[in-house]
């Protein structure tokens, strides 16, 4: 059973992940790269980024990591893992995703890692966060080391952030090949 404190450290950790990849040069970044330590609230930035996640399992990470990239303010855009890499490529091309966060399973590590090269670079591959990293057990971090930073309702407010895409999904393709739908926060609401 997971509490609730025990869920909102994770979106914690989770955000704390996402804000440090977007603010990396490309280098391979990893969950344990926050240590779980809160970093100071970013302001939304003037292009979205976008978070692609390509997953073909970890239920849990996977929430936990949308709500992580929402919490910092990006954009996220979850990828079906039954589609091939070109077809992932053209869609995170038309979704302008400037991540890709992977599972660690090997066939979609494999399948991920051809799309962002078909990408020549475009696209930062990253590992995505084990359930134990996001949910660390046996007081991994005590209650009083965890600094939850509240979100900031009027940044998200503002007329830009509404504009801005906060959700990517694409269809099926089932007429021809799947296209990036992007959501803005004022539809979400």
């Amino acid at each position: 059973v997971i509490s609730w404190r025990e869920g909102l450290q994770a979106a914690q950790r989770a955000t704390d992940f996402v804000r440090a990849a977007a603010s990396s040069s490309g280098s391979l970044a990893t969950a344990s790269d926050t240590n779980g330590k809160a970093q100071s609230a970013a302001p939304a930035p003037a292009r979205i980024k976008v978070f692609a996640i390509l997953s073909a399992g970890d239920t849990l990470p996977y929430f936990v990591l949308m709500l992580g990239v929402l919490r910092a303010g990006y954009a996220v855009f979850p990828v079906s893992p039954r589609l091939p890499p070109p077809v992932i490529a053209a869609l995170l091309a038309q979704a302008r995703a400037t991540h890709l966060v992977l599972s660690a399973d090997e066939g979609t590590q494999e399948v991920g890692r051809a799309a962002v090269e078909a990408l020549k670079g475009s696209v930062q591959a990253l590992q995505m966060p084990a359930f134990k990293t996001l949910f660390p057990t046996n007081g991994a971090l005590p209650p009083s080391e965890f600094k939850f930073i509240p979100f900031n309702p009027a940044a998200a407010l503002t007329p830009e952030a509404l504009a801005a895409p906060s959700l990517i999904l694409h269809s099926t393709g089932t007429t021809g090949t799947p296209k990036a739908v992007p959501w803005t926060a004022r539809q979400l609401a």
